[in-house]
């Protein structure tokens, strides 16, 4: 299916962080991504980060960051 984009290492817990740059919300399935490699790396907090891209007529990214736990 794929890697994670990082897999950040605090002591002796991991943290698996997933970037995104699209122009919608996040939605399910890039959460589930997420939980996904959480599952099999056995990590139990991930962040799911968004560099939202602005429509034609806006000039702004928008950052969304959520945090996902098992």
């Amino acid at each position: 299916e794929g890697y994670p984009d990082l897999v950040v290492h605090l002591g002796n817990e991991k943290l698996i962080v997933e970037l995104k740059a699209i122009s919608g919300e996040l939605g399910a399935s890039e959460e589930q991504q997420l939980r996904n490699y959480m599952t099999i790396l056995n990590v139990k907090r991930g962040l799911l980060i968004n560099f939202q891209q602005p429509g034609r007529k806006q000039g702004k990214t928008t950052l969304d960051i959520r945090e996902v736990t098992l």
